[in-house]
């Protein structure tokens, strides 16, 4: 074993084998990117695998079990792992060993594929309306690593049996993330909320909701004013009619004036999370443009940015000829926008690792998977391709 106090500087630490849990109807992680999974909470901190993972992190090694975050890193973009970090700045790493044991202090739960969307970059297992759009329409299905002839459940829930286990690991939590489905329409989450501020755990907690930003009730914005502190996380990749073609189901109306209104919270934080894809890409200037506004209306905005990871046919790379360059070009404007009027330099390192990716990597022979897809999505949805980006693609 290698002793904390004289192990290298572990710039490979993650925390989140010790502290976090990610959990997805029924399918327990030590955070969403790993791979290695246990089916119930109980059973995945003393697995094997999560003790070897411990191992590999304190020789300042790079788990293979943890490449989404190498990759991202690697690219100059932030990763899962620095984002958790973030949360763990003072830790004492001496107390993190092989063998020691700890409450759980992060949280991520995702209970219930319940939502009002069917983004292009989702799945069945968190959108109840991919669910059922798959169901009717089979040829979808392989898209998504399905069979034609499998049969979907349409609404997945967590057992009773795993949510106890997850109640019951509560006592210590310290950050709280909430994602679906769409959350603000899972009851669970709000019995959840309800028993965080009965217990008075809310009083000292972080609560992070990642949401599509389409719902904002009375009775969601007075629990989330009981927490301490309280992170709205907006999944919004593009505006506009590219918003409403990515994240189908999206109002962009809507969304804007929810937005309004999670920013008057005043123990609210805003992030703007977003995946880049080969659609949200050609209009990334008019985003960045929303993102400069927003900013200006809050002093506390921040913005992530991902690479499409499920679906390498929608990775930005696969653009070819005048598309790829009207991404390049717009990935520059924006960086420029952003300098410019916002002095995000954290984001502009984001869009730096955007742009050396696509000036580095080319996977223009999944350009015409891309077109079938689009194509596919487009006839099933009544939608266009060419109305929404100007260009003709089949």
């Amino acid at each position: 074993m290698i002793d904390a106090d004289t192990s290298p500087a572990r710039d490979n630490f993650c925390i989140m084998p010790w502290v976090g849990m990610f959990y997805r109807i029924d399918q327990a992680k030590v955070c969403c990117g790993h791979t290695f999974k246990t089916a119930a909470p109980a059973d995945l901190r003393d697995a094997p695998e999560i003790k070897r993972l411990k191992k590999e992190l304190l020789a300042n090694e790079r788990p293979e079990s943890c490449n989404r975050c190498w990759q991202a890193e690697d690219h100059g973009m932030a990763s899962l792992r620095n984002l958790y970090m973030c949360h763990f700045e003072d830790i004492d790493r001496a107390r993190y060993t092989e063998t020691s044991s700890h409450d759980l202090e992060y949280l991520e739960l995702r209970i219930d594929n319940l939502c009002n969307f069917a983004c292009r970059i989702c799945d069945q297992d968190s959108s109840t309306l991919i669910a059922a759009e798959l169901e009717k329409h089979p040829y979808l299905k392989p898209y998504l690593g399905i069979r034609t002839d499998q049969t979907i459940a349409i609404n997945k829930q967590i057992t009773e049996t795993n949510w106890q286990q997850v109640i019951d690991r509560l006592g210590k939590l310290k950050a709280l993330q909430l994602t679906g489905g769409e959350p603000m329409l899972i009851k669970k989450f709000y019995d959840l909320m309800d028993l965080l501020i009965r217990n008075k755990i809310a009083d000292n907690m972080l609560l992070m909701i990642t949401t599509n930003c389409s719902v904002v009730n009375p009775q969601i914005l007075q629990r989330l004013s009981q927490f301490k502190t309280v992170y709205i996380i907006a999944s919004i990749d593009a505006v506009g009619s590219v918003a409403e073609y990515q994240r189908y189901g999206t109002d962009w109306q809507v969304v804007t004036k929810n937005v309004r209104t999670f920013l008057s919270l005043s123990n609210c934080y805003f992030t703007i999370n977003g995946t880049l894809t080969a659609y949200s890409v050609l209009d990334f200037a008019n985003l960045c443009s929303y993102i400069a506004d927003t900013s200006e209306l809050h002093d506390h905005v921040a913005v992530t940015f991902n690479l499409v990871s499920a679906r390498d046919h929608m990775h930005p790379t696969v653009l070819v000829g005048e598309l790829r360059e009207r991404a390049v070009a717009q990935l520059h404007q924006g960086r420029k926008i952003i300098r410019d009027r916002t002095g995000k330099e954290a984001f502009c390192d984001q869009i730096d690792g955007m742009i050396h990716t696509m000036m580095t990597e080319d996977n223009r022979d999944r350009f015409d998977r891309f077109v079938q897809y689009t194509r596919d999505y487009d006839q099933v949805r009544g939608e266009s391709f060419e109305r929404i980006f100007g260009s003709k693609i089949y």
